[in-house]
């Protein structure tokens, strides 16, 4: 029990017990030797606690009156509650409340500014092991104060308070604090002027944009980690400050990186890493007392402004722009939409009466500037119809009248023919998938958010690939997804401390993998049934395993659209279909090539190399009698691992679009779609791995 709780406790029995009455007095001296245990390594704590015991003690043996040890120990407990609250004040959510305060307050309301700065001074006090965030708290609290003397405008100070409290959010999520915080400080006449950093300018400047680079490098294999992100930014903005007035085209560089950076802290999974790393190669190049081409950073500086412009605003936003809203109406909003995260954020605010179906209209509107708004049904009729054209012409290019044609021009004109309907299938095809970056990110948030609901710290990982899922399931994927984070946060009987989310898109599905370290988790809840039943109407599958460090759930959601290069066999007379970019070459084996291990043979020697062997035919069809080297085999490299697939024989290459399988032939290990073929049939894709999954 907590000792907070356990005070408020005590407190509550020294109200209501009769301390003229012995055995009442029993509960409420354990529950001050239960104090004087929780304060024992908080000297200050435990000798009040000891100092009220030893009264509890003397009024029991009547050496003191009951009254006059019932005013001490209340008035000692309600001492030690105020110093332990303040003990256990977490500075971060001592800087989120000031932070929220901060953006309320009316210029000039003394009392509140009041409240702000006693707030200032008691965090400054919690951050007094971490000199550089201390110093600039305090700095902030003197701006603060100056603006109330009217030394400085009240304006500039709360501007550059609300900047520190940005710096330190950053700063606790592991980011490094912004050296133009201190510059700023400067220039409001919080630090002298002379105060200088001691190391050169340029040497500080290179030591930045090396760091810069180093970022970026993890930034490349960890796209979605906003903290990287953050870093970034701050090594662009400290970049920027050091070149002021000394080269103004790479501060101008500088300072447009920095603000790409801060246009979204949302995600980054639009911005193309490429923009960051040629602004980085340019100031490389930077010498003491010279600039960069004007041309050269006038091209990044166009290509910034290109993504600055497309950024889109979201709703709360526009609606505080647009003063429709509140500032603490929206803050109440969002806490619910933790809660409820089913629930759209217009929805909320409409129904608690905060804005007018005007005022949302008018936002969404601003919104949605530059789109124009389809009917999903009608994106997937034109999906169909297009997928109809492309197994047409694949009908056509099989028809034996057309395999007889000899007139070159026409043949020509076909085949541009393919390459427009290959690429009007991908343009319609995109259209109905939407990147998942930005709901795992939600989720992400709301799960710290339901875990800080329930008193715990959970540390959340996300490994992602830029995948994509068509618009009309993401919502019903949302929503078994957070019914997984509840059941994880809710029922485990040890609640994880850790929780890892992955997602790698697989030929033909996504895989989702959430791994927590906690122990306990029921496979048979409830919230985890719903949310496999949501995954069933996406014809999706839920798998659970418990282990010793934790449970890891895996969930499979198949692709409607995907189109993939595949390599065409048959086998049996049946068509497979074999992604082209796992197949390393063809080999047509002989019998020398062929190892036997107890009278079967196991494996191919191809160039001094041992490769093993799957028989499709065997493998999917049962036995055909063909010897190995009277079959075809195709080398596979995946995930590191080589084997060979023996098949009757290769018949080309060509894209084609994956169409989701029925009950049956999903159950099939390896086989994760199916496609129409250019003679009406079905081919059958498969999955190599699944394969090698299924063979050991």
């Amino acid at each position: 029990m907590k000792l907070k709780e356990t005070v408020s406790e005590a407190i509550k029995l020294c109200e209501e017990i009769d301390f003229e009455n012995l055995p009442e007095l029993g509960p409420l001296l354990e529950k001050l030797e239960k104090i004087v245990e929780l304060t024992g390594e908080k000297e200050e704590l435990s000798n009040i606690a000891k100092d009220l015991k030893d009264v509890l003690d003397k009024a029991i043996f009547e050496e003191i009156p009951p009254q006059k040890a019932r005013e001490i120990i209340y008035q000692g407990l309600l001492k030690l509650q105020e110093l332990s609250q303040k003990e256990e004040k977490d500075p971060t959510a001592l800087l989120e409340d000031l932070a929220y305060k901060l953006l309320t307050v009316e210029p000039y309301d003394l009392p509140a500014l009041g409240e702000i700065l006693k707030g200032m001074e008691e965090l400054a006090d919690s951050l007094s092991q971490q000199a550089e965030p201390q110093e600039l708290m305090l700095l902030a609290k003197k701006a603060l104060e100056k603006a109330i003397l009217e030394e400085v405008g009240m304006g500039e100070a709360l501007a550059f308070v609300n900047e520190v409290f940005r710096g330190l959010q950053s700063f606790f999520f592991g980011e490094p604090l912004s050296l133009s915080l201190k510059q700023k400080a400067r220039d409001l006449g919080l630090l002298p002027q002379e105060e200088a950093e001691k190391e050169e300018p340029f040497n500080k400047f290179f030591s930045l944009l090396e760091e810069a680079r180093k970022v970026l490098l993890e930034i490349a294999s960890s796209p979605q980690d906003l903290g990287l992100l953050g870093q970034l930014k701050n090594y662009f903005e400290n970049m920027w400050y050091i070149l002021k007035g000394q080269a103004p085209q790479a501060e101008r560089l500088c300072r447009s990186i920095s603000e790409l950076l801060s246009s979204n802290a949302k995600g980054f999974s639009s911005f193309d890493l490429e923009t960051f790393a040629l602004a980085i190669d340019l100031l490389r190049d930077l010498k003491e007392g010279e600039d960069l081409p004007s041309s050269k950073v006038e091209e990044v500086i166009s290509e910034v402004s290109q993504k600055l412009s497309s950024q889109k605003k979201l709703l709360g936003e526009l609606l505080l722009e647009q003063k429709a809203l509140k500032e603490e109406d929206l803050k109440e909003a969002f806490d619910e939409q933790k809660l409820k995260p089913y629930k759209k954020l217009g929805e909320i605010l409409l129904e608690k009466g905060k804005v007018t179906t005007q005022d949302l209209i008018r936002a969404l509107k601003t919104q949605t500037e530059g789109r124009v708004s389809v009917e999903i049904q009608k994106l997937i009729q034109l999906t169909d119809l297009v997928g109809e054209l492309v197994v047409l012409q694949a009908l056509m290019r099989s028809n034996p009248t057309f395999l007889g044609v000899a007139d070159l021009k026409f043949l020509q004109e076909f085949e541009q023919l393919g390459r427009i309907t290959s690429e009007l299938q991908k343009m319609v095809m995109s259209l109905r998938m939407e990147s998942l970056t930005e709901m795992f990110q939600r989720l992400s948030l709301f799960a710290q958010g339901l875990a800080t609901s329930l008193g715990r710290k959970i540390d959340i990982k996300l490994d992602l690939q830029d995948t994509e899922l068509e618009a009309e399931k993401k919502g019903a994927l949302y929503e078994a997804l957070t019914r997984i984070v509840r059941a994880i946060l809710e029922e485990s009987l040890q609640s994880p401390s850790s929780l890892k989310i992955t997602v790698k898109r697989k030929t033909g599905y996504i895989n989702i993998n959430l791994w927590e370290d906690g122990k306990g988790l029921d496979p048979n809840s409830l919230l985890i049934q719903e949310a496999g039943k949501i995954l069933q109407a996406l014809e999706g599958s839920l798998e659970s395993q418990a282990q010793e460090e934790g449970t890891s759930l895996s969930l499979r959601i198949p692709l409607t659209l995907v189109v993939i290069d595949g390599l065409l066999a048959q086998v049996g007379g049946q068509w497979f279909i074999i992604p082209a970019d796992c197949v390393r070459e063809i080999y047509l084996p002989k019998k020398e090539n062929v190892i036997f291990l107890s009278g079967k043979e196991e494996a191919l020697k191809i160039r001094d190399e041992l490769i093993p062997i799957i028989n499709l035919h065997s493998y999917l069809l049962g036995k055909n009698g063909k010897k190995v080297w009277e079959l075809v085999a195709i080398v596979i490299e995946k995930e590191h691992k080589q084997f060979a697939l023996l098949v009757d024989e290769v018949k080309g290459k060509q894209e084609v679009v994956v169409k989701n399988l029925g009950k049956v032939l999903r159950s099939i290990r390896g086989v994760v779609g199916g496609s129409i073929m250019g003679d009406g049939s079905v081919g059958l894709i498969l999955e190599p791995e699944e394969l090698l999954k299924e063979e050991g």
